[in-house]
C-alpha cells in the first residue's frame, strides 16, 4: 500500500474512534465508559485494573474485550507496522563517546549508517554535534551544525578539535541560530543532506518545510515530542492532513509520548508520585475554587517534586496565579486529600489504558502528513525503525531523498 491510501485509511478509523482516545483522562473525575460502556466499565472495575493489586494475567481478556468495543484496533494495528532496519556503526576510535550517555550512544550508532556518504551534511538542533561527527566520519563533503544554544556551540566546537575532525574527516562550521527564525540561505541549500535525531514539535514541522524550501537533497529525521507547538492545534502540512477531519490539540499529540521503555525503578516512582500529587491537586481545587472543572498545571520541577505535599500545592497556586488558592494552602488535609487522589489514579489508569491502545496509530498518522508533503515536493520517501526500543521509544526515521 503507498502511502497516500495508508494515510487515508488510518485517518477513517482514528475519526471513528475518538471517543476511545480524544480526551484528558485527567479532566474526567469519573471514568468515561461508566455511562458510553457500562459492561467494559464494569468489567474493568471487577478485574480491579489500574489497582496495585492486579493480577496482569487477566491483560489478554480485557484486551479481547477492548478489541470486541472497538473493533478498528484490529485495522489500525495492519496499517501501523513499520519495517525494522537496524545497523549499527563502529566509530572511528572508543573516545568518540566522550560525554555520551550510554542509550544516547546506542541512538547515534544506529542512526548514522542510514545516512547517505559523500554528502554536505547538515545536522538540526545539534547540541554538541554527537550525530553530526559520527555520522560525517563515513566520508562527508562538508558538516554544518545549526545550535540555538551558544555554549552548546561552544562545547561542539571544542569536541571538534578535539577530535581533529577537520584535519581527519571533512572540513566543518558550528553555527549558533534559531532555526525557527528562518533566514537559513547561507547554511541550508540545495547541495545540503540534513540530519535530525529527537527534533520536538515545532522544530521538526519546519525542517520539513524548509527542505522544501531550499529543494535540499534530503533528510534522515527522527521526530519526538510533537505536542511541543507553538500553536494551541497541530498544523497539518499535506493536503490529505488538511482535508482531515482530525483536530489535534497539544493535549492530544501528547498520546504518542506516553510509553516510557527507558525508565528505571526511581524515574517510575517519581511518575507515580507526580501523578498523585497532580490528581490531588485538581480534586482539591475543584473543591476550593468551586468549579467542576480541570485546571491543567506546567511541568513541575524536580525540586518541588522532591519536596513535600504542601510545598507542591502552594507552588502550583502561584503559577496559576490564584490567590485565593494559595490563602486555602494552610487548611489541607494532606491526609485525606492523597487517600482520595489514590483512590481516583485506578480511574485515570483505566481511561489510559484504552487511550494508550491508540498511540502508534496518532504517531504513524503525524508521521504520514509529513511524508506525504515531501512526496507532493517530489521527494522519494521511506518510514522505518532505526532503533530498537530499549534505546528509545521514538524509534521511527523518515528517510526522503529528492527524486
Amino acid at each position: 500500500m503507498n502511502f497516500k491510501g495508508q494515510f487515508k485509511q488510518l485517518s477513517t478509523l482514528l475519526e471513528n474512534t475518538r471517543d476511545w482516545w480524544q480526551f484528558g483522562a485527567f479532566h474526567s473525575v469519573t471514568s468515561r465508559w461508566q455511562d458510553q460502556a457500562s459492561n467494559f466499565h464494569y468489567q474493568l472495575e471487577n478485574a480491579r485494573f489500574g489497582h496495585d493489586d492486579f493480577d496482569a494475567s487477566k491483560l489478554d481478556v480485557l484486551n479481547e474485550l477492548l478489541e470486541k468495543y472497538i473493533p478498528q484496533l484490529t485495522e489500525i494495528d495492519k496499517l501501523t507496522g513499520v519495517e525494522s532496519v537496524i545497523r549499527t556503526m563502529q566509530a572511528p576510535s572508543r573516545h568518540w563517546r566522550y560525554q555520551i550517555a550510554g542509550r544516547k550512544w546506542s541512538q547515534i550508532t544506529r542512526f548514522s549508517p542510514h545516512v547517505p556518504q559523500h554528502k554536505h551534511l547538515l545536522e538540526w538542533c545539534a547540541g554538541k554535534g554527537h550525530l553530526g561527527r559520527l555520522s560525517a566520519s563515513r566520508g562527508a563533503q562538508s558538516l554544518t551544525s545549526l545550535e540555538w544554544d551558544k555554549n552548546l556551540c561552544d562545547k561542539n566546537s571544542q569536541l571538534n578539535q578535539r577530535f581533529n575532525f577537520d584535519d581527519h574527516f571533512c572540513p566543518t562550521q558550528v553555527v549558533p541560530k534559531d532555526v525557527l527564525l528562518g533566514n537559513l540561505d547561507h547554511e541550508l541549500t540545495a547541495k545540503s543532506f540534513v540530519i535530525a535525531l529527537h527534533a520536538c514539535g515545532d522544530l521538526h514541522t519546519e525542517l520539513v518545510k524548509q527542505i522544501t524550501d531550499h529543494a535540499s537533497e534530503g533528510v534522515c529525521l527522527v521526530p519526538c515530542c510533537y505536542n511541543l507547538i507553538e500553536s494551541s492545534h497541530y498544523q497539518p502540512l499535506s493536503d490529505e492532513a488538511k482535508q482531515s477531519h482530525l483536530n489535534l490539540s497539544r493535549l492530544d499529540l501528547g498520546l504518542p509520548l506516553r510509553e516510557v521503555v527507558t525508565a528505571g525503578r526511581r524515574k517510575q516512582s517519581e511518575q507515580k508520585r507526580e501523578r498523585l500529587w497532580r490528581i490531588a491537586f485538581d480534586c482539591w481545587q475543584r473543591e476550593i475554587r468551586q468549579v467542576d472543572e480541570y485546571l491543567p498545571l506546567p511541568t513541575i520541577p524536580k525540586k518541588v517534586l522532591k519536596g513535600v505535599f504542601i510545598e507542591f500545592i502552594s507552588w502550583a497556586c502561584k503559577r496559576k496565579a490564584i490567590l485565593s488558592l494559595q490563602q486555602a494552602c494552610d487548611s489541607i488535609n494532606e491526609t485525606q486529600l492523597l487517600d482520595k487522589a489514590n483512590q481516583r489514579l485506578p480511574v485515570v489508569a483505566q481511561m489510559e489504558w484504552v487511550q494508550n491502545r491508540f498511540r502508534r496509530g496518532l504517531e504513524i498518522w503525524l508521521l504520514l502528513d509529513q511524508i506525504l508533503f515531501l512526496e507532493g515536493k517530489g521527494y522519494q520517501c521511506e518510514l522505518i525503525e532505526f532503533c530498537e526500543k530499549e534505546y528509545t521509544p521514538r524509534n521511527l526515521m523518515i528517510k526522503a531523498v529528492r527524486g
